[in-house]
């Protein structure tokens, strides 16, 4: 590109005051709304959706509330983009359960609403009344705003993040240095609330080092009004750089290793690639095919006001979206995220709106190259995680209701070629005047508020339906272990852990330890966890760094189930098992590994949704059970048969035969003492399904008393 000459006596506007920008009434016919909305839909929401990140602000929250500082179940989490937790803590002081969760729900869409404030401090400068308006309607239209009642560090870092931008355009329009500063302070709240967001500082580096290169020959002119925060960005990210690799381990936090990170330029360009297609998506395709158009366009960067937004944005698109490619591809990920550059994706709408609006910068010819640049999009790869995702998905899902079948290439695609069309008859058969490029800049618009109406709707109906799907683990009562509990529990897990672990652990502050065997299956367990095992005579073993602190346990295993001796009470609940009272510590009589998991509500991999009853579900081959006895007794399992077919249990080498449309007990002798005495049943079917056995129950008699085992 050419240096463009600025001439700043002709080209920056002289100060004056600002005019009064959209009436009130306006303003608030927009907001209202929205906020409506998003208040209505955060208490909708009945689970969250984002694990594990709500779980751990939630968790760390709470721990704030009651004085315990940054830890979960007693062990120091390393967050140090903290802003957010404290803001929300208060929510824990107030309340609990649910109710805290209520509270903190409607303070984060809130949070997400503040996204409007710096929009609409820069469009009431920049645009008419209506365009003003409906650019603050686009900041609160997409699907970042989807969720409004995520408990996520996003909902604080975009508004501060547009904060910074909108101050930055600001900045290099009215050739204030003051304004530089005030978005090097927002840059760095917003780095507290979100450490990616360190990302804006080279961002504000870049934007005031192309400011002075666009004036041409009045830069010595710029390069003195800026020279202190030059001066002073410069050295700290040079500085930064150099010690990068010098930093201590843990100062990051989460993003401790970053710097590590085993990469080749070509991986990560490929991963930043799939970011630029998702934040194209994310805007409404319209936005981000337009800077690519203005980028190269001289007359672009001599606009008084065009060309601070495209100093700013161009350099905030390019460095956001090669950190999170970096991210994606050290952190080996397989699909695009999308809520890493969500943070341009406000002032981007602004952008489009304003260039719109501008006299003899964006016509026809200009849509049909941005048209031929969104053909970029069939290299949109197919959606794999709906959850970070969602505008690609949501643009999929509808227009898959014209066209079955399309993939999310040609959907993503088919729609930004649709509306630059559309855009480019708007700015043909609009008149050069300055309400013809009014009416222009309200189509675009229109057609971008459409565009993100759309996907927001279809990606919170999706979350809707997820978080439902979730609240489904749970009783009716989400607090149930803390109402039916005496104090701390310890969770117990036997063999693997499953999403209902995660969902009571976010409304039940009774649960203090969890403890799993030496390598569980499934979901990660967060926060701090111990070990545990079972001597020769049954009695649990635990860590001396990690004692039980409590003789109630709580055991909701997929597969294991586990007996004690000397339980004196028991709270049962068919979603989230027992409750398990001792009088000492504590003894296993027995430990039964059932062939088939017991997951709560299955769910799709993709969509989520609730897999329908009777698909058959995988399962092993065989019943185990471990038993740890003081006296001889009979392991006797229950088997109801099939509907249409026989089947065999082996045990001790002996085959049962199971007759269908019957129940069938299946019997064995157990010794006492000499350790743990365990049998096997083999079964002849691998599946669980309406076609299949079930196994009806497990249980021990001794000395003519019959004991249930699950």
């Amino acid at each position: 590109m050419a240096p463009a000459v600025l001439d700043p006596a002709r080209d920056v506007p002289r100060r004056r005051a600002p005019r009064a920008g959209p009436r009130v009434s306006l303003l608030w016919a927009v907001l209202v709304p929205f906020v409506a909305i998003a208040v209505v839909r955060a208490l909708q929401q009945p689970m969250p959706g984002y694990f594990p990140d709500e779980t751990l602000y939630q968790h760390l929250a709470q721990s704030v509330a009651n004085g315990h500082g940054f830890t979960w179940r007693g062990d120091p989490e390393p967050l140090r983009a903290a802003l957010y937790v404290y803001l929300v803590a208060p929510a824990w002081m107030i309340s609990s359960g649910a109710q805290a969760y209520d509270i903190a729900k409607v303070e984060t869409a809130l949070l997400w609403c503040l996204v409007a404030v710096p929009v609409w401090r820069v469009a009431r400068a920049v645009l008419p009344d209506g365009p003003a308006a409906l650019a603050v309607a686009l900041s609160l239209a997409g699907t970042w705003s989807a969720n409004p009642g995520g408990l996520m560090t996003e909902s604080l870092a975009l508004p501060l993040a547009t904060a910074t931008l909108a101050v930055a355009v600001e900045a290099l329009r009215r050739s204030s240095s003051r304004l530089v500063w005030l978005a090097l302070l927002l840059s760095l709240l917003a780095c507290w609330a979100r450490l990616q967001l360190a990302v804006l500082l080279p961002i504000v580096f870049a934007a005031l080092l192309i400011d002075v290169a666009r004036a041409g020959r009045a830069w010595q002119a710029r390069l003195r009004l800026f020279r202190l925060p030059l001066a002073l960005l410069g050295t700290g990210l040079a500085a930064g750089l150099v010690v990068a690799k010098a930093l201590p381990a843990g100062l990051l936090g989460g993003y401790s290793g970053v710097v590590e990170f085993d990469t080749t330029p070509v991986r990560v360009a490929q991963k930043t690639g799939w970011e630029v297609l998702q934040l194209a998506t994310v805007c409404g395709f319209l936005p981000v095919l337009l800077l690519g158009v203005l980028a190269v366009r001289r007359a672009a960067w001599r606009d008084a006001i065009v060309g601070p937004f495209l100093a700013v944005l161009l350099p905030a698109v390019v460095l956001v979206c090669l950190e999170s490619g970096y991210f994606l591809e050290g952190y080996d990920n397989v699909w695009p995220i999308q809520r890493y550059v969500i943070y341009v994706a406000p002032m981007l709408l602004l952008l489009c709106v304003v260039a719109v609006a501008r006299p003899g910068l964006v016509g026809w010819r200009t849509w049909a190259v941005a048209g031929a640049i969104g053909l970029l999009l069939l290299l949109t790869p197919e959606v794999l995680e709906r959850a970070e995702e969602r505008a690609a998905f949501a643009t999929t899902e509808r227009v898959q209701d014209v066209l079955p079948g399309a993939s999310t290439a040609t959907a993503v695609t088919l729609v930004a070629v649709v509306l630059c069309v559309l855009a480019g008859a708007l700015a043909a058969t609009a008149a050069p005047a300055r309400r013809g490029r009014g009416s222009a800049a309200a189509g675009v618009g229109g057609l971008l508020l459409v565009v993100l109406v759309v996907q927001s709707a279809t990606a919170w109906s999706w979350e809707h339906a997820t978080g439902r799907t979730i609240r489904h683990l749970l009783p009716a009562d989400a607090a149930w272990i803390d109402h039916h509990s005496h104090g701390p529990v310890a969770v117990l897990i036997a063999s693997g852990n499953t999403p209902k672990l995660a969902a009571a652990d976010f409304f039940n502050q009774h649960i203090a330890r969890v403890y799993v065997p030496a390598q569980p299956r499934g979901q990660k367990v967060q926060g701090a966890v111990c070990r545990w095992g079972i001597a020769a005579g049954g009695a649990l073993q635990f860590p001396a760094s990690c004692p039980p602190r409590t003789q109630e346990l709580w055991i909701d295993d997929p597969v294991a189930h586990l007996r004690f001796y000397d339980e004196v009470s028991t709270a049962r609940d068919p979603r989230l098992g027992r409750i398990v009272r001792v009088r000492a510590a504590p003894r296993a009589k027995s430990l039964v590994i059932l062939p088939c998991a017991n997951l709560g509500v299955r769910q799709e991999p993709l969509t989520a949704r609730p897999v329908p009853a009777g698909t058959p579900q995988a399962c092993s081959a065989a019943l185990t059970a471990s038993l740890w006895l003081d006296a001889p007794g009979m392991l006797i399992v229950t088997v109801r048969g099939a509907p249409l077919a026989d089947h065999v249990v082996t045990v001790g080498g002996r085959a049962h035969l199971i007759r269908s449309g019957t129940t069938t007990a299946v019997g064995v002798r157990v010794g006492a003492g000499g350790g743990a005495q365990r049998r096997t049943f083999r079964l002849d079917w691998d599946h669980r399904s309406p076609a299949d056995p079930e196994i009806a129950g497990v249980d021990l008699v001794q000395a003519g008393r019959r004991q249930s085992l699950l």
